[in-house]
C-alpha cells in the first residue's frame, strides 16, 4: 500500500514538472521589438553611407583610369572627380547620423574606403612619376600597422574614432582621433591629391591657353602640390604614432584577460 502511494506520488510529481515545463514563454514584445531593430541595425549593409563609399571607390577606378590614359580633357575630368570623391568622403559620415544609420559595419567599410582611395592615388602619382616611390611605401605601411592594431581593437569592442575609440590618452586622442586632427588630415589629403592631378595637365593647359607668366603659375604650383604632399604624409605618420603606442596597453589588457 505505501508502495503504491509512493509510486502514485512519484508520477504526479513527473506530471507537474512536464505540465509546468510545457508552458509558452512570455517575450515582452516591446523589449523584442527593441533587439531586432538593433540586430537589424547593426547588420545592415545596404544603406546609403555604405553606398556612398561604393561610389567614392567607382569613381576612384575611373580617375585611374583617365590618369592612365593621358588625355588632355580627361585629366581635366579626372581633377573634379577627385574633388567630387574628396566631396562625398566629407558626406557620408555627416549622412549616418543624421539619418541614424550609424552602424560598426559602416564605420570599418568607411575606413576601409579611406585607405583604398588614398593608396591608390598615391600608388598611381608613384606609378605617372609625379611623386617619389617611398611615399606610397610609407603610406601604405603606416595603414597595415595601424588598420592591425585597430582590428585587434575593435574585437574587444572598440573602434578607432567616435564614443568607442581606443585612443584613451588625452594627447593620443587629440592627435589621432579628435576632429581636428581628421578635419586637418582630410584637408590636407584633398589638397595634396587635387593639387598632383592638376600637375598631369597645367603644362599644356598653359600652352593651349598662351598664358602670361605661365611658366610662374606652373612654378607655384609645383611648390605648393609637393609641399603639401609631403606635409599630408609627415601628419599620416604623426597620427599613426599614438596608435602604436596604445597597442602596448590593449596588449597587455588581453594577456591579463586570459
Amino acid at each position: 500500500m505505501k508502495t503504491n502511494k509512493l509510486f502514485k506520488m512519484v508520477i504526479n510529481t513527473i506530471k507537474r514538472y512536464n505540465a509546468s515545463s510545457m508552458k509558452p514563454i512570455k517575450h515582452n514584445p516591446k523589449t523584442r521589438k527593441h533587439k531586432d531593430n538593433k540586430d537589424n541595425k547593426n547588420n545592415k549593409f545596404i544603406n546609403v553611407p555604405n553606398m556612398i563609399t561604393i561610389l567614392r571607390i567607382v569613381l576612384l577606378f575611373i580617375v585611374i583610369h583617365i590618369l592612365l590614359n593621358n588625355s588632355f580633357y580627361g585629366k581635366i575630368i579626372s581633377f573634379f572627380l577627385v574633388i567630387l570623391i574628396i566631396f562625398l568622403d566629407g558626406i557620408d559620415g555627416y549622412i549616418a547620423r543624421k539619418l541614424n544609420s550609424a552602424t560598426e559595419f559602416g564605420a570599418v567599410f568607411d575606413i576601409a574606403g579611406d585607405r583604398i582611395v588614398e593608396q591608390v592615388l598615391w600608388i598611381t602619382f608613384a606609378y605617372i612619376n609625379l611623386i617619389p616611390l617611398w611615399i606610397p611605401v610609407i603610406i601604405i605601411t603606416r595603414g597595415v600597422l595601424t588598420d592591425s592594431i585597430r582590428s585587434f581593437a575593435l574585437k574587444q569592442g572598440m573602434t578607432a574614432f567616435g564614443a568607442k575609440t581606443m585612443m584613451k590618452s588625452k594627447i593620443g586622442y587629440f592627435i589621432t582621433a579628435s576632429r581636428f586632427s581628421r578635419a586637418l588630415y582630410g584637408i590636407a589629403k584633398a589638397l595634396s591629391f587635387a593639387l598632383l592631378v592638376s600637375l598631369t595637365f597645367i603644362n599644356e593647359l598653359v600652352i593651349r591657353t598662351k598664358l602670361i607668366n605661365g611658366p610662374l603659375v606652373i612654378k607655384i604650383l609645383n611648390i605648393t602640390a609637393y609641399s603639401i604632399a609631403w606635409f599630408t604624409v609627415a601628419l599620416c605618420v604623426i597620427r599613426g604614432i599614438p596608435v602604436l603606442i596604445e597597442s602596448k596597453r590593449l596588449f597587455d589588457n588581453n594577456g591579463k584577460e586570459s
